[in-house]
């Protein structure tokens, strides 16, 4: 069984608009939409968890009833938490509650619900890495020269070669990644950036496969631009 949780709860306070940046319009669609869409169609995935924000939930409804097809595989609404590490582990906790022992040797996708541009075969390569490895996430080239800086100055040049971005979704055996959340649930450890990051702290190996670019994640006033004509591009057929 292959579960995505779409992690949706952020406040979105870079992006700077009312309501969050999951529900900001892309050519008159919410962001969420778009994302959620990727994965009902994605024969790889069973179902889809939203985590969202309590007081969205009638945004929610309203994206889930746009969506038309598809929609038996979307479970919940659950509510998110204070920090993502909260909402994901909220998501975890009712999906090990929902299917028993079942979740422990499913596959879990974490994803950022203002990630909307996913691809079906990106998410096909998680999949097939995660079930051979146990922990997989999608990794992108950096193009700039990269330095380490403190106090103002450059401290080195770091070597871009042996770098990269990390997008999501984030796969992992469920088993993993619960017992990994189980274990910092009482010890406020939220420095983790990401769910690799968290699973890396427990010595567990994460494997990697290649990324998209036009897998970004909405995050600045900026992000609008790419996002409309990209949209626009998809509905062109490139």
């Amino acid at each position: 069984m292959v579960i995505a949780l779409i992690a949706a709860g952020g406040k979105g306070k870079r992006f700077g608009r009312e309501g969050g940046k999951q529900y900001f319009l892309i050519n008159g669609k919410p962001v969420l939409y778009f994302t959620l869409k990727s994965f009902i169609e994605s024969e790889e995935v069973d179902y889809v968890l939203p985590v969202i924000n309590e007081e969205d939930t009638l945004r929610f409804r309203e994206v889930i009833k746009s969506l038309q097809k598809g929609t038996e595989k979307v479970l919940g609404p659950v509510y998110a938490g204070m920090e993502r590490v909260n909402t994901v582990h909220n998501g975890l906790k009712h999906l090990k509650n929902t299917f028993g022992n079942s979740f422990y040797d499913s596959i879990i996708l974490i994803h950022d619900g203002a990630r909307p541009f996913i691809s079906k075969n990106l998410i096909n390569r998680v999949v097939f890495a995660t079930r051979e490895f146990g922990a997989c996430v999608p990794v992108v080239p950096i193009p700039d020269t990269l330095k380490e800086i403190s106090g103002g100055k450059v401290v080195k040049t770091l070597d871009r070669e042996k770098i990269r971005a990390v997008q999501t979704p984030q796969g992992f055996l469920g088993k993993m990644i619960l017992s990994c959340y189980d274990s910092i649930d009482d010890k406020n450890e939220y420095f983790f950036t990401d769910d690799a990051s968290l699973v890396e702290h427990f010595g567990y190996e994460v494997f990697v496969v290649d990324g998209e670019k036009t897998n970004i994640k909405i995050t600045y006033p900026e992000d609008e631009i790419f996002a409309n004509f990209y949209v626009k591009k998809l509905e062109e057929g490139i």
